[in-house]
């Protein structure tokens, strides 16, 4: 399972993806457990690209059910 988590992106705030119970977002920036102020406009390419192909990776295999 998966969530969206706001934080640091280069200068400013984005959505990033991390698995539930992982301490880093898909593209390997730190995350902490406090909410930034603001939300954020745009999500994170690399770990908005990483989300995908675990996805795909994941109904791409024999024993994925419905």
């Amino acid at each position: 399972m998966y969530e969206m988590r706001a934080g640091p992106a280069g200068t400013g705030i984005s959505w990033h993806v991390k698995a539930k119970d992982a301490a880093t977002a898909l593209c390997g920036q730190p995350l902490h457990d406090a909410a930034p102020a603001v939300d954020p406009d745009e999500h994170c390419g690399l770990c908005m690209a990483s989300f995908e192909r675990a996805m795909r990776d994941h109904t791409a295999r024999p024993d994925h059910g419905p």
